[in-house]
């Protein structure tokens, strides 16, 4: 048996939501949760406890017990429309998560923001921003990244730049989820797109794509959130 398995769980990060199914389950180490015959959660556990087993070099060989979920519908259309589909979707099937949507960042904030950090936001993310400066610290996002205010963004910047020898100034951190963050690339390599966005992870160097545009992230997190990838309750 691996000594992966003797890792106790609250020695990881983990989301709140997996954490609190491990505690409810009895699970301490890696060990316990690979000898559960079958787990019922969401998408978005799944996901996270998977990608945690495999850093350790752990499969788990039970049943993901999953619940049915309609069909997707798309959130399409401008910023502010697939804001518009998102909220309505919220507001019929989890109003609680309305509350971790920021107000909205005014055009002052956004104009100091670029002055700050010394380039021009793609306009899809400031029309982002314009609906709503970010979310709530436990808000999720794709990635299970929270969206940042804009007054938080040189800071975190220049906080990453201090850690990661390879940093790029074009590089401008937008969510963050413990460790990791979201990152808006307004400097791709060649074949890359201007304002795609992908996840950085500080630990071990990596850069995940995860959107081609704020827009698209927009619609990733609506499908996310109506198979249960991202869950609000």
């Amino acid at each position: 048996m691996s000594d992966a398995t003797s890792v106790r769980v609250e020695d990881l990060e983990l989301s709140v939501r997996s954490m609190g199914l491990l505690l409810v389950l009895g699970v301490e180490t890696l060990g316990d949760l690979l000898a559960l015959p079958s787990i019922a959660t969401t998408k978005m556990v799944v996901a996270e406890l998977t990608a945690v087993l495999a850093e350790h070099g752990l499969t788990y060989e039970g049943t993901w017990d999953l619940p049915e979920t309609p069909p997707a519908r798309e959130a399409t259309g401008s910023v502010t429309e697939r804001w518009h589909t998102i909220e309505a979707w919220m507001a019929a099937n989890a109003p609680d998560a309305l509350g971790s949507l920021r107000r909205p960042a005014s055009p002052e904030a956004i104009a100091a923001a670029e002055k700050e950090l010394g380039v021009t936001l793609p306009l899809d993310y400031k029309e982002l921003l314009a609906r709503h400066d970010g979310q709530g610290r436990l808000g999720p996002m794709v990635a299970y990244c929270s969206l940042l205010p804009v007054g938080e963004l040189f800071h975190k910047r220049e906080r990453l730049a201090g850690l990661m020898d390879e940093w790029k100034p074009g590089w401008i951190p937008i969510g963050q989820f413990q460790r990791d963050y979201m990152v808006l690339d307004l400097v791709p390599l060649p074949g890359g797109i201007v304002g795609q966005i992908f996840v950085c992870h500080v630990d071990d160097d990596r850069r995940t794509p995860i959107a081609a545009s704020c827009s698209d992230l927009l619609a990733r997190y609506f499908r996310e959130l109506q198979d249960g990838t991202i869950d609000l309750t």
